[in-house]
């Protein structure tokens, strides 16, 4: 039998331990707001994107990641 890589998106909440030991990979959920994209923990962190909700008073939507993004 193959070998089996896991992956799961970023809002797996699993401890980083857990994912080194293991390597799965994480891909990034997109963050949207109004016409920017960002990458969950790439292109922003959890403490940038609070500062930007309370900057901006808007809550921001999310993506899933496309088929692609796990290639």
């Amino acid at each position: 039998m193959g070998k089996v890589k896991v992956f799961s998106d970023s809002t797996c909440d699993l401890p980083l331990d857990l994912i080194a030991q293991h390597q799965i990979g994480i891909v990034p959920l997109y963050v949207l707001f109004n016409d920017e994209s960002y990458g969950d923990g790439t292109d922003i962190t959890t403490p940038d994107l609070y500062k930007k909700v309370e900057e901006t008073g808007k809550l921001p939507k999310t993506a899933a990641p496309s088929p692609g993004d796990f290639i």
